[in-house]
């Protein structure tokens, strides 16, 4: 199939709001990202989450990287591969970093992603979304290392043993 450098550009874009929206808490803008079926699977040292839709995936990563944390992530080096005028294929380097400012444990790592999309109503979405780490490494912020801002934590929802 010849490359459709419009659709690759497209989810390139789909990709980079992605990442976007989730560290900003931005849950509306992450939502109209994803097919409501969304299939997820990701695998690291410590966890492998694997959900069946869009509202139970969007619920975990809401309440993970909730108002305590600290967060980015970025992806490099995609390889799109257009699959038919509506689905595509694309893979990714993950490159992101997550701190708990209350414990100031650290959370660094790299994964490859692997995602499927479809086009819906004209608009690129991820509708199977998987990874596996590369690499995982967890340490303690020293006391010299200050957060002196952090979006989610005033954006971000309330973790659980703080809501009451």
């Amino acid at each position: 199939m010849p490359i459709n450098f419009e659709d690759v550009e497209a989810i390139k874009i789909l990709r980079s709001r992605y990442f976007r929206a989730m560290d900003m808490g931005d849950y509306d803008t992450y939502r109209s990202l994803l097919t409501e079926d969304l299939i997820t699977d990701l695998k690291g040292a410590n966890y492998h989450f694997q959900y069946n839709n869009r509202e139970d995936f969007i619920e975990a990563v809401s309440s993970a990287l909730n108002a305590d944390m600290a967060c980015r992530h970025l992806g490099h080096h995609p390889e799109i591969t257009i699959t038919s005028p509506n689905t595509a294929e694309g893979v990714w380097y993950l490159q992101d970093w997550a701190a708990n400012v209350r414990t100031r444990e650290v959370m660094e790592g790299t994964a490859i992603i692997r995602d499927r999309y479809r086009k819906v109503d004209g608009q690129w979405k991820i509708y199977h979304y998987e990874y596996r780490r590369v690499v995982e490494m967890v340490s303690t912020l020293p006391e010299s290392v200050q957060i002196t801002a952090h979006y989610l934590g005033e954006h971000g929802r309330k973790p659980a043993e703080r809501q009451s």
